[in-house]
């Protein structure tokens, strides 16, 4: 996968337009590891599910371990990584 690049009003990866078509995953409840996400057995099962639907891209809104980002590439999954930051205070 190379990287994407936007130019004018859409989103390129490479030659072709990115249309996302996204899932979004987790918070769940921590695992053996105390990662707020399932075991990766579990997730490589559910990021192949998500492929075979049409899925190119994971939406999570805490920040994931790294195996989770090497299960992403494997089943040509981008990340859409959320990051934790006090949504109350204002710019």
């Amino acid at each position: 996968m190379g990287r994407l690049v936007v130019r004018g009003k859409y989103i390129w990866d490479g030659a072709s337009k990115f249309l996302a078509r996204g899932v979004s995953y987790g918070p769940f409840t921590p695992n053996s590891r105390g990662e707020r996400y399932p075991e990766p057995e579990r997730t490589a099962t559910d990021f192949a599910l998500m492929r075979e639907l049409g899925a190119n891209l994971v939406r999570t809104y805490v920040p994931p371990p790294t195996w989770m980002f090497e299960l992403a590439a494997k089943n040509e999954l981008r990340m859409m990584v959320g990051m934790p930051w006090p949504f109350h205070m204002a710019f």
